[in-house]
């Protein structure tokens, strides 16, 4: 038996069935993903407690615009279509897993899903992982930046320094979520117990704009019991031309390793990448023309 079969990790963490899910929020093949998107939208328009991180601490004034962004991200985004492709790499594996994720209407549909180039139905990435795939995460469009505000005071932010990422000026923040507070982000394990964790993270917001650039998350302080021993996901984004929609920020990379005890105390790591590319418009460019002129 492999360390790495020990245990089929269908899974890491659900962040309101987003980010580093176990059983992640794809939809049916061609239907939409909805979870996310319903409970995003609970909260788009609830802004009002967003000044409040700066003036408790002005250090936190551009985690306050962040805050605005957050709650409504899937509302500024046009409707769009890419591609999503998934290098699964782990001490005894590695597979890639393709995808076409079409997001309208601030939802996100999964289709054309191949793992090595054979084609595969969305529920051989979700709730019927094949032996090679660990665990698949989602939620990189919108809920992994709007969970940190979803319940206002829940997160703790801090100011840690001022930086440069991709030769932008950055100001990095760390953010701790106690036990105590988590009431949504669950640590989900393939055999179906979950856990509410502590989480702890960092931030690096653009100073002049206070858009996310990157953003770091990890559960701390796991039981035990749970056989994972760390797991961690770090998203990059970016301003993205999406066709003639223009640019927005969007995600260009998501990377999740998760790591766990493996049998006769040989722990075994897996790490994800996640690469978004071929960004473009969705929905049909109509032209009316001018009909040919009749013979006299």
């Amino acid at each position: 038996m492999r360390a790495s079969d020990h245990l089929r990790l269908a899974v890491l963490v659900l962040l309101l069935g987003t980010v580093l899910a176990s059983i992640p929020s794809f939809g049916q093949e061609g239907a939409p993903s909805t979870e996310g998107a319903a409970q995003a939208g609970g909260v788009a328009q609830n802004v009002a407690g967003c000044s409040t991180y700066a003036a408790g601490d002005p250090s936190l004034e551009l985690v306050s615009k962040l805050c605005d962004f957050a709650l409504s991200y899937r509302q500024r985004l046009p409707d769009f279509i890419v591609e999503q492709k998934v290098t699964s790499e782990g001490t005894y594996s590695k597979s890639v897993i393709t995808a076409q994720i079409t997001f309208e209407n601030g939802l996100e549909h999964y289709s054309r899903v191949a793992i090595d180039g054979r084609a595969a139905p969305v529920s051989r990435i979700t709730s019927h992982l094949p032996n090679e795939i660990r665990f698949s995460s989602t939620g990189e469009f919108g809920p992994a930046l709007l969970d940190l505000f979803r319940v206002p005071g829940a997160i703790e932010f801090k100011f840690a320094k001022n930086s440069t990422l991709r030769n932008q000026p950055v100001a990095v923040y760390d953010f701790r979520l106690p036990e105590k507070k988590n009431v949504s982000w669950t640590f989900r394990i393939a055999d179906g117990r979950t856990f509410r964790p502590e989480f702890t993270g960092e931030l690096w917001l653009n100073r002049q704009t206070g858009l996310p650039l990157r953003e770091e998350m990890e559960p701390v302080n796991l039981p035990a019991s749970c056989d994972i021993t760390s797991a961690k996901t770090v998203i990059d984004y970016a301003m993205t031309a999406v066709g003639h929609a223009g640019s927005f920020l969007l995600p260009s990379k998501s990377e999740t390793t998760v790591c766990d005890q493996g049998i006769w105390g040989i722990g075994a790591c897996t790490t994800n990448t996640l690469v978004f590319h071929g960004y473009r418009k969705f929905g049909a460019d109509t032209r009316i023309l001018p009909s040919a002129s009749r013979p006299q």
